[in-house]
């Protein structure tokens, strides 16, 4: 009886879904509707935040973006996945160490878990990754979706997905055609979408079927200790100089670039002037000035230190507004 009925739902959602996987435009325009979807989830925070945490079901999942490396942990297991250094991977069950095929079987199972999940999270983000075609199908209602393919990468290579946006280029369901589902144009419902901590926006419900996936405690952010990272300037990496040269040759120059977050850039203007930290505090603002506005703040520096005003009250977005040449003659 039971099969029956299985066999028979599944004949009514073939009939009612299956469709075939539509025709698209690969090209400019399908690349531009891409980076429209990009721009309304706001993808320059996500790429500048280091952490993305989420729960799927009973798994918890954590991915550092900065050191490619992403921990998975259900059911007594823990999981510690590095990307870029396969050989480093590890697996626990219940605090014991898994090592031999007990250990490959446990990271492959992670990886195939953290890869399903994670597009759950991150799938609006993954628009142009590495092997994805991108093609622009024209609907019935006139509108336009954005066909993604994935050509490798992921555990299920050659699954492709329709995403329906709406007219303010956020997503709002997508169509599957994948491997693991019989039935293709599957629709998933994207909605409510909310800024995380970094600024970048995520969906917080997904539903297949009016169900709700149990896709909860969604995060994306940075630490404040993860604001300043230093790697070796341009000039020095075009010397084709091991970084451990930087450290052990006194002969190589050992200055650092700052990266610096959007976030950083704004606040810097907003901080108080203060004549021990302003080599730093500069190095911060730059970025977003051009050069005439960073050298119309040093005179206005100079010549505020020069007059009775009291300088360490300003911010250095007052300091910069000042008209003080024409103030003062």
């Amino acid at each position: 009886m039971l099969l029956l009925l299985a066999a028979g739902t599944f004949g009514v959602l073939y009939y009612t879904y299956d469709s075939p996987l539509p025709n698209g435009r690969i090209g400019s325009d399908a690349d531009a509707l891409a980076c429209h979807i990009l721009e309304a989830i706001h993808e320059p925070s996500y790429l500048e935040a280091r952490y993305v945490e989420w729960h799927f079901g009973s798994a918890a999942y954590k991915l550092d973006k900065r050191k490619d490396i992403a921990t998975c942990q259900w059911s007594g297991y823990f999981v510690e996945l590095h990307f870029s250094d396969s050989e480093s991977n590890s697996a626990f069950k219940n605090g014991r160490t898994l090592t031999g095929k007990e250990k490959q079987k446990t990271i492959e199972k992670a990886t195939q878990k953290f890869n399903n999940d994670s597009f759950w999270v991150l799938a609006p983000f993954k628009l142009f990754d590495e092997g994805t075609t991108r093609k622009l199908v024209e609907l019935d209602d006139n509108s336009e979706a954005l066909l993604i393919t994935y050509t490798s990468g992921g555990s299920t290579p050659g699954d492709s997905y329709l995403w329906i946006v709406d007219e303010m280029h956020v997503p709002i369901s997508f169509k599957m055609w994948v491997s693991i589902i019989p039935i293709g144009g599957f629709e998933a419902k994207w909605g409510t979408w909310k800024d995380t901590d970094s600024g970048a926006k995520v969906a917080r419900e997904k539903s297949i079927l009016g169900i709700e996936l149990p896709i909860t405690h969604i995060k994306i952010y940075s630490n404040p200790e993860d604001e300043l990272i230093f790697r070796p300037l341009r000039d020095i990496a075009e010397e084709k100089i091991k970084p451990a040269d930087i450290v052990v040759s006194k002969k190589v120059i050992s200055k650092k670039a700052i990266v610096i977050t959007n976030d950083m850039r704004i606040k810097a203007l907003n901080r108080r002037f203060s004549k021990r930290r302003l080599e730093r505090d500069i190095n911060f603002i730059r970025p977003i000035l051009n050069e005439k506005e960073i050298n119309i703040m040093a005179e206005n520096i100079m010549l505020l230190q020069q007059t009775s005003k009291n300088i360490y009250k300003m911010t250095y977005k007052e300091i910069l507004a000042l008209r003080m040449r024409d103030s003062l003659y």
